[in-house]
Order: C-alpha cells, then sequence, then structure tokens
C-alpha cells in the first residue's frame, strides 16, 4: 500500500531543491503542482489500471501550505495583495483541511533559523514588490509578534494534533544546506525509502546582498510614476516580473558601483528583532538533527 507525503514548506528552505529530488526518486509520484503526486484525476484513474509501479510515497509539495496567501500559484506573486496579520489563522485553517482530507497522510515540513529566515524572507518581499527597506522590515516584525508566521512551536503542535507526532517530521534547513545527502538520508529513514542521490545543483539562489538594498528603491519609483488603474496595476506587475526573473541585475550592478551602499547581510539582522522569535522553537530542542544549529533557533 502505497502512503502520502505532504510537503508543506516553509517558504525558502529548499523546496525547489526537495521537488527535483522528489521527481528524481524512484519509489516517490510527484508531480509540480498537482496533489498527490497526480496532475489532474484522470492521471490517477490512469495509474490505477496500470500494474503496481514500486512506487511508496504519491508526494504533495506547496510551500505556500504552510503560508497561505491568496497570490499562490499566481504568475506573479505581489506582496501588496498579502495580508501576513491573517496567516496565522489561514495555517490552522490549512492544517484543518489537509487533515480532513488526508488524515492517514504523513507531513514533512522544513525550517530555518530566525536569523537567515529574516534576511531570506525581506529578499523575497522586495522582489515580490515590497517597498520598505530592511531596517522598517526588521521593525514590523518586532512590533507584531503575535502574528508572526514562523512560530515553529504553534505549527508542530497545530500538525501534531490534526494528524500524530510520528507522522508529522520537522527538519531544518541548514542541514539540507551543509549536507544535502545527509538530509535525504535521514528523510528516506523515515520514509522506509531505499538510497536516492540528490540533486548537485543548486536551485533558485538567493538574490545578492546588494540587490536587496537597491529592490525597494526601484518599487518606490514605480509607485510615484504618476498613473493610476488598470496601467498602474499593469506597470506594478511588469516590475515584479522583472524582479522574479532577476532581470535588473546588470543595472542594479552599475547603480552600485555609481551609487555605492552598505549590503544587507546576515548581519544586519538587528538582535531586537531576533528577540521577537524567542520561545517560538522550543519544541525542537529535543529534535536531534536540530543540535548543530542550536544558534540559529533558539534565542535567549
Amino acid at each position: 500500500m502505497t502512503g502520502h507525503l505532504i510537503h508543506i514548506g516553509f517558504p525558502k528552505t529548499g523546496s525547489n531543491f526537495l521537488r527535483a529530488w522528489f521527481r528524481c526518486h524512484p519509489q516517490l509520484e510527484f508531480a509540480d503542482g498537482g496533489i498527490a503526486g497526480f496532475p489532474n484525476v484522470y492521471q490517477m484513474v490512469k495509474r490505477g489500471a496500470l500494474p503496481a509501479s514500486g512506487v511508496r510515497y504519491h508526494v504533495t509539495s506547496a510551500e505556500h501550505l504552510s503560508v497561505p496567501t491568496v497570490s499562490a500559484g499566481d504568475a506573479v506573486d505581489v506582496y501588496e495583495q498579502h495580508r501576513w496579520d491573517d496567516i496565522p489563522q489561514a495555517q490552522s485553517a490549512m492544517c484543518e483541511l489537509l487533515a480532513g482530507l488526508f488524515g492517514s497522510a504523513r507531513v514533512l515540513c522544513v525550517t530555518r533559523g530566525f536569523r537567515s529566515m529574516v534576511l531570506s524572507s525581506y529578499s523575497q518581499f522586495v522582489r515580490a514588490g515590497g517597498a520598505i527597506d530592511f531596517p522598517e522590515f526588521c521593525d514590523s516584525i518586532r512590533a507584531n509578534p503575535a502574528s508572526l508566521v514562523w512560530n515553529y512551536d504553534r505549527m508542530l503542535a497545530m500538525y501534531r494534533r490534526a494528524f500524530s507526532p510520528d507522522q508529522v517530521r520537522f527538519m531544518p534547513y541548514e542541514l539540507l544546506r551543509d549536507d544535502a545527502a545527509g538530509f535525504t538520508r535521514a528523510l528516506e529513514t523515515w520514509l522506509g525509502l531505499d538510497r536516492c542521490d540528490a540533486p548537485a545543483d543548486r536551485i533558485n539562489p538567493a538574490i545578492s546582498p546588494e540587490a536587496l538594498v537597491w529592490y525597494p528603491r526601484i518599487t518606490r519609483g514605480v509607485l510615484k510614476v504618476p498613473i493610476r488603474g488598470r496601467l498602474r496595476k499593469r506597470l506594478f506587475h511588469w516590475h515584479v516580473g522583472q524582479t522574479m526573473a532577476g532581470r535588473y541585475r546588470r543595472p542594479l550592478g552599475l547603480a552600485h558601483r555609481v551609487f555605492p551602499a552598505a549590503p544587507i547581510g546576515t548581519s544586519s539582522v538587528p538582535e531586537s528583532c531576533l528577540e521577537a522569535f524567542s520561545g517560538t522553537a522550543n519544541s525542537l530542542r529535543d529534535e536531534p538533527l536540530y543540535a548543530p544549529y542550536a544558534d540559529d533557533y533558539f534565542h535567549t
């Protein structure tokens, strides 16, 4: 009997890498954007008409399952459409929906240490049309801790209640970053899969520290263009498409040479911002995979 694996993210935790691994593993059935490895119900019917395939798990993977937004799956994921204060409630509703539909599934959630998560989230924010600078972004996190998207304790408890503790596995992105083969071996052990080598190439690398400075400046310039209505919306969506595709790379390099600015890195994340995450990952302290990365998760 085949099982169902649901990979729920979080964003910026190697999801593209994992999907590439899901595709190449001979004992996993996976389709990009599909459900349980099937792009549509007719492919499920066709699978049922074929001899046994040796597949042990059908896989559903979407990082938006951990951070549900109204723009999930859109060609351009525009930041101004998001209401981040609604996401904790949406996370709970998403968990209930998944448990109701697939209560016997196994659930994989990949987390990221808070300092690099803040930086990586800002990277995604500015690529999706966010217009505020990094200090203001950090201030917004510090000012609204009750609505934190990345409360790992709450997410883990939620999914363990909805499924069961042995059906839910949280794993650190840092292990995937440092030892992709070790990460996939741990996942194979949990799922009872044979060994399959991890993809060698890095997928979807982060934008440069200099681009983090310039993207919101460009966005603010686009927003100041004196047009309204549909034309304004089209311009903004075009701009977000350019940032997502990395088409500003060369002009940004020139701008940075002419008007140099301090790049944004992990050292730019203020301690006052990290304090907002204090006590939101305590349930991971006893997980062996997290022990080497305690400093990334357990801010005191």
